[in-house]
């Protein structure tokens, strides 16, 4: 059992508070307990006189009840110089769809010179492979020349064998690059998969 000691300071006693201990946290439990049941109760006394016979309901609450919608058609006011870029956005993509895949990067720097060093390399690139897509993409602040549009890593990486040679510092980056086209051959005609009996 735990004491507890009061100094009084008139006569400079002890007095010894382990006795009324035990009463005192009892008291201050029962206490707490009566507490929490009068805010309880009065809580739900509350709540009890708050209801009103024939009560109306607020303005507010019978206008959305009573609202008629439009069936499903949504109406959305901005500016029609967004409208027009939309459909700008969407014609290039029917135009020039897009995937994901992947292109060689040639040339990635930034500086006073790095536009005219892109132009060099993409013209360089272009005189070597004429028929290879070559794109110098302007990244802020760095310029970088891409080439090609492959969709899968094998075939970026069998290219960039060839190109080791001329542009030694080329590597593989995952980019948005054009739809590929792809030509559908027309079947041939092959020999009958059954011998004919004469």
């Amino acid at each position: 059992m735990k004491s507890f000691f009061i100094v009084s300071t008139d006569s400079m006693s002890l007095i010894h508070l382990a006795r009324f201990l035990p009463h005192t946290e009892f008291m201050l439990k029962t206490i707490g307990l009566l507490f929490f049941l009068s805010l309880s109760f009065s809580g739900l006394y509350s709540q009890d006189s708050m209801f009103v016979e024939n009560a109306q309901p607020a303005p507010l609450v019978a206008a959305i009840d009573t609202l008629e919608f439009d069936s499903g058609r949504t109406t959305i006011l901005g500016d029609p110089r967004i409208e027009r870029m939309l459909q700008i956005k969407i014609e290039n993509q029917k135009e020039f769809p897009e995937i994901n895949g992947f292109r060689i990067q040639l040339f990635y720097g930034s500086g006073s010179k790095s536009q005219s060093q892109a132009s060099e390399v993409q013209s360089e690139f272009l005189k070597l492979y004429p028929e290879m897509g070559c794109y110098r993409v302007f990244q802020t602040p760095n310029f970088k020349v891409r080439v090609g549009d492959f969709r899968t890593k094998l075939g970026a990486t069998k290219f960039l064998l060839e190109l080791k040679e001329d542009f030694p510092e080329a590597f593989i980056v995952e980019d948005r690059i054009k739809l590929p086209e792809i030509l559908l051959e027309k079947p041939t005609e092959t020999a009958p998969l059954s011998p004919k009996m004469d």
